[in-house]
């Protein structure tokens, strides 16, 4: 399964797979035109996608999904890993509800910091976690092994 630059193309499948996973909290159809247009995404078809924004040397996450069939497989980490890589170079940000305990074990086991908490911020009562992701050190995947 190869991972995809998202387009406007994808968006039939993208918005099956937001209403699957997001129900009544799910990204319209022209919400998703919109971004699809205007921002970035990658994805695996069928399977799941992240969709963010790039802004100079700075980009925010806000979308992250997977086929329910197919979570807790470590797809979205290896989506997630796939876009770290790619923009290694790129200071990544985050939002998400404290009460998504799955979701902060993701991030966390990519390497994103809490730096914020907003209060009471979602209408269940949950607190928005702003996490926070430098650039790579150059030095993050550097062996001194020497190979044989």
């Amino acid at each position: 399964m190869d991972i995809k630059i998202l387009n406007k193309t994808d968006l039939e499948w993208v918005l099956f797979i937001e209403d699957l996973c997001f129900g009544s909290r799910a990204w319209s159809r022209e919400m998703l035109i919109s971004h699809l247009g205007e921002f970035l995404g990658v994805g695996i078809k069928d399977l799941g996608y992240v969709l963010y924004k790039l802004a100079g040397d700075e980009i925010e996450i806000y979308r992250i999904a997977i086929h329910p069939i197919h979570q807790r497989q470590s797809k979205a980490k290896r989506l997630l890993e796939f876009l770290l890589n790619r923009e290694r170079d790129k200071t990544f940000f985050l939002e998400v509800s404290s009460h998504n305990e799955s979701a902060i074990g993701l991030y966390e086991a990519c390497g994103f910091q809490k730096i914020h908490v907003r209060k009471h911020y979602y209408e269940d009562g949950s607190d928005a976690l702003i996490y926070k992701k430098p650039p790579m050190d150059v030095l993050e995947n550097f062996s001194f092994d020497i190979p044989s």
